[in-house]
């Protein structure tokens, strides 16, 4: 027996995450469980490193935003990565099913709502223990929005756009409209794709398809909405999906920072608007510093992997490797 319905089967079958078994079955059924477990749980590090690289973009457009004012392309690439996986996670199923469903939600949940939920929590019991009441009054709808996934609808009604608000006003919550288009995504991803093989087997046409009448809609539609509205942004989600089906593995970026970088780029991304905020209103003169000492440590650590991982027979030379970066990995080559 399959581990996933042909069909969409109700109460007379026993569903369960991301199997649907007899209880004659139930032995081999697990076996096939582990199995799909370690088949979905496996990690493109190409991937990872594309999560690096935007991460690392949106960080400098929100802490540097006048020298790096582009750098918010890097959610944009979010999107582009959220359809790619889409694809990649159902193409790792047999079919199409309501059991496959019930399963993508549920790893999606288990992956997102804890940290974001843990996040905004922290983020709220902080804000009153510490910021002024009219402090308190600005984030009290951003919070709200947030709590409800709904930030990005939030946004919409401030008067302000996006990028100003991102500098002039002090909204704890702001990064979160990017989460809440994503889990809205989400919300919408398996049925559209349901919808595709209902129509059509042509699965590249139907998306550029979705992608031509989202773009046209993102360019039909007031600007400060069309930013922050998913069906506008859903052409981003349908180029990662036409992306996975045209595309194999880029090798360059599995180099090992960017890998690590999109490893913990979700925590990064939750936590690091907050903080900022936090260290802005409170200690704003040691921000600059604190950015300037990131940035140093960060680019040092990225010179030590590419030298201890792409080239072979490293090692700790004293005589030319100041012992204060001995811990970031910067060697001489053995043979040189």
């Amino acid at each position: 027996m399959n581990i996933f319905l042909d069909d969409i089967h109700w109460p007379n079958k026993r569903v369960y995450i991301s199997d649907v078994v007899e209880q004659s079955e139930f032995p081999n059924s697990l076996q096939k469980q582990k199995d799909y477990d370690l088949h979905m749980n496996e990690k493109r590090l190409d991937i990872q490193g594309i999560r690096g690289v935007a991460i690392i973009l949106v960080l400098l457009c929100h802490f540097f935003p006048n020298q790096f004012p582009i750098g918010y392309i890097g959610v944009d690439i979010f999107f582009v990565l959220s359809g790619f996986l889409i694809a990649l996670l159902l193409h790792r199923t047999s079919t199409i099913s309501f059991a496959t469903i019930v399963d993508f939600y549920y790893r999606r949940i288990k992956r997102i709502i804890p940290l974001y939920f843990l996040t905004i929590s922290v983020t709220v019991i902080a804000m009153h223990i510490t910021f002024p009441s009219y402090f308190r009054t600005i984030n009290a709808d951003f919070a709200k929005g947030a709590f409800f996934l709904t930030a990005n609808i939030e946004n919409t009604n401030v008067e302000m756009g996006y990028f100003y608000t991102m500098q002039k006003v002090e909204n704890l919550f702001m990064h979160c409209w990017s989460l809440s288009v994503e889990m809205q995504w989400y919300l919408l991803a398996p049925f559209l794709i349901l919808l595709q093989k209902a129509l059509t087997n042509h699965n590249r046409l139907f998306f550029l398809a979705v992608a031509a009448v989202s773009f046209y809609n993102f360019t039909a539609t007031d600007s400060k909405e069309a930013f922050f509205s998913v069906w506008c942004r859903l052409w981003q989600f349908a180029f990662g999906i036409i992306a996975f089906l045209f595309t194999h593995k880029i090798s360059f970026l599995c180099n090992p920072f960017l890998v690590y970088i999109g490893n913990i780029s979700y925590a990064l991304y939750l936590v690091h608007w907050p903080i900022y905020k936090f260290i802005k209103y409170w200690w704003p003169g040691v921000l600059g510093a604190l950015m300037q000492s990131l940035t140093y440590h960060e680019s040092v650590r990225w010179y030590a992997n590419y030298r201890n991982t792409l080239m072979p027979g490293c090692k700790y030379s004293k005589r030319y490797t100041p012992s204060a970066v001995e811990p970031f990995g910067f060697c001489e080559h053995e043979k040189g």
